[in-house]
């Protein structure tokens, strides 16, 4: 939620995030505590209808990625998870997010490639991606972490 109060401070645009639901509901407190509850739209929250909506964050459930509508210039960001998650379904959001023409990809994730245990070691946002970044630096805060963004032709 802090990234999205920061972005939202600095350019005046909607943004949507995609979350566990446990961590939806703590962003969302943040969120409507720190720019105000008429901003922030919480999943299956009925909408005006026929009236543009005065929201400017969206905030749902990880799995309805997979149902938002293909547009161009898109900015996807990706914090702390796609290492952290299951490598099938970290292909199918990165398979997802590359629909996007036009748009670019932020990265910050770790790349210790640390063990899930049984042996099975993390994978990382490169090993996913085949093309190279418009950047790639280390997180000056988080030693492991890396910072790449990626454009999406």
């Amino acid at each position: 939620g802090y990234t999205c109060h920061y972005l939202q401070q600095l350019i005046n645009t909607k943004y949507t995030v995609y979350d566990l639901p446990f961590s939806s509901i703590m962003q969302a407190i943040y969120l409507m505590i720190s720019i105000g509850e008429n901003n922030v739209h919480l999943d299956n929250e009925e909408l005006p209808k026929n009236k543009s909506t005065s929201k400017k964050i969206f905030i749902k459930p990880y799995w309805k990625i997979f149902d938002h509508k293909i547009k161009k210039n898109i900015l996807w960001f990706n914090e702390d998870s796609i290492p952290e998650i299951d490598i099938d379904l970290s292909k199918k959001y990165v398979k997802k997010i590359l629909k996007s023409k036009k748009s670019y990809f932020l990265s910050i994730n770790q790349e210790a490639r640390n063990d899930y245990g049984k042996g099975i070691k993390q994978h990382t946002v490169s090993d996913l991606l085949k093309t190279n970044s418009i950047y790639r630096t280390r997180d000056f805060l988080r030693p492991g972490y890396i910072e790449e963004l990626f454009k999406i032709s």
